[in-house]
């Protein structure tokens, strides 16, 4: 991720902070750069004019990462990406650091990027740069027979992130065998990306330490020679501290890219012990979703008693992975009664087809009633029912404030092994 001048020029845009970059880079013993055409009308300006030039005097290489339709625009350009292979091969000709240049997600943006079109963009580059190379964005299970037939005769190699697992990184190394060996047959190269801040579709950022791990299964791969390189996702070079939540919780989750129909459920429920003497039925407790005030009418979270809904609210009206504490009195659902079955359930009013979704409970506190694990750290307590794709468990997280700079420091200690080390 690039640093951002503090101020705004005289066109109003805040422009890529080169030096500051390029510092940030030269620490961390960064040999090649990707540097992403997207947040501001001035950065490929900023390439051509300040980056380049600058990355070419402390010896880093670069390649040039634009996005595809589906995430528009990459300016000024846009979607015309004939034109900017052949402005891409023209600035590589004025800077022979300029390595080549890679598009972001490309197997989601095959109406565009037909096997024809491919190699139509890839050859305007190459007329005016032989030596300039291209690779797409591919995820793992992208690397098909039918796909690299149609495909591997107009790229160079492919980018791989590793979107398997975020939490543990032992299956980095497999993954990383068996797309290569693919990738061999057709005579590609790989580069291994790892996520080193949160992807959308997962639950939490990653650790330093799986940060660590996955990037050094990488970079003995590349030692070894079975794979061109490593690189890392959207690095934070300027740290913040992070907001830490609540470590222990209950998570409700329907995935991305999987359809649900209308009445579609996933939730976790119990049988609650019910003080017939208490005057007061209340019930208190944290919640977050992972979506950002936008569409609406789809997802809503509730809580039920007795399979009666008590709150029905609609993921979109609240800031995404904001915890906000509710308050609820029960007493018309609960008194006279010895017992009841308390619920917790992300509901699908309307069927999506790809709007991932995760609602997370936390530090349950009651009032006239008993509630087992209402802190989320037991193997009981809690009964999960689903109809459709969703799932419910209970999760734990070790929010670490300070990861953006922790994730930093083990980036750039394993980058200063690799450097010095011999095969």
């Amino acid at each position: 991720m690039e640093i951002r001048e503090r101020t705004p020029r005289g066109d109003g845009i805040r422009h890529v902070d080169t030096p500051a970059t390029i510092a940030k880079l030269r620490d961390a013993h960064v040999t090649t750069y990707f540097y992403l055409v997207l947040h501001a009308a001035s950065d490929w300006d900023d390439l051509q004019r300040e980056f380049m030039p600058a990355a070419e005097r402390a010896g880093i290489d670069v390649w040039v990462y634009l996005v595809p339709p589906s995430e528009c625009c990459s300016k000024p350009y846009g979607t015309d990406f004939v034109r900017w292979a052949e402005e891409i091969a023209q600035l590589s000709r004025r800077h022979r650091n300029l390595k080549g240049w890679a598009m972001d997600d490309f197997s989601s943006n095959l109406t565009t990027f037909t096997p024809e079109y491919t190699r139509t963009l890839r050859s305007a580059a190459r007329k005016i740069d032989p030596n300039l190379r291209f690779f797409p964005v591919l995820y793992h299970d992208d690397y098909g027979d039918a796909f690299l037939a149609s495909y591997a005769a107009h790229l160079d190699g492919a980018i791989f992130p590793y979107t398997i697992d975020f939490e543990k990184a032992d299956g980095v190394g497999e993954a990383l065998k068996r797309i290569d060996a693919t990738l061999d047959a057709f005579g590609l190269d790989l580069v291994l990306m790892v996520y080193s801040t949160k992807m959308s579709v997962a639950e939490y950022p990653p650790s330093a330490t799986y940060v660590a791990g996955a990037l050094r299964t990488g970079l003995e791969a590349m030692r070894r020679g079975e794979i061109l390189g490593v690189t890392t996702y959207a690095m934070v070079k300027q740290f913040e501290k992070e907001e830490c939540g609540f470590a222990n919780h209950l998570n409700l989750t329907v995935p991305s890219e999987v359809p649900t129909k209308p009445g579609d459920f996933v939730s976790a429920g119990q049988t609650i012990r019910i003080d017939p003497a208490a005057g007061r039925y209340q019930l208190r407790f944290f919640e977050q979703d992972s979506y950002p005030v936008a569409t609406a009418g789809y997802h809503f979270k509730q809580l039920l008693i007795d399979g009666q809904v008590v709150w029905d609210q609609d993921v979109a009206s609240d800031d995404a992975l904001a915890w906000v504490e509710r308050t609820f009195d029960l007493t018309p659902h609960v008194q006279g009664k010895s017992s009841a079955v308390l619920s917790f359930r992300l509901y699908d009013k309307k069927g999506v087809s790809n709007f991932g979704i995760r609602v997370s409970v936390a530090n349950l506190d009651a009032t006239g009633f008993t509630i087992d694990d209402r802190d989320f750290t037991k193997d009981t307590g809690w009964n999960f029912a689903q109809q459709g794709p969703g799932s419910a468990r209970r999760a734990h997280y070790l929010c670490d404030p300070d990861r953006q700079r922790h994730v930093y420091e083990a980036v750039r200690d394993l980058y200063a092994e690799y450097r010095v080390r011999k095969p």
